[in-house]
């Protein structure tokens, strides 16, 4: 069996600041609320057009995930 290098993961983020990694992660989750505020607001307006909720949460689902 080969031996393989340990990982050390805190070596990695040892460069970046707290300060620098609490942005960062506040502006993933901003990031995330926003597209799920884009995907309920189309969901919603496509409900409209369609006449059905199904179709349209379909047809929102389809194009977020081939983006």
């Amino acid at each position: 069996m080969t031996n393989l290098p340990k990982l050390s993961l805190s070596k990695s983020f040892s460069t970046y600041s707290s300060g620098s990694l609490s942005v960062i992660g506040i502006c993933f989750v901003l990031s995330g609320a926003t597209g799920l505020i884009y995907e309920v607001l189309w969901a919603r307006m496509l409900g409209l057009v369609f006449g059905g909720t199904t179709l349209a949460v379909s047809t929102v689902l389809a194009a977020f995930m081939a983006d």
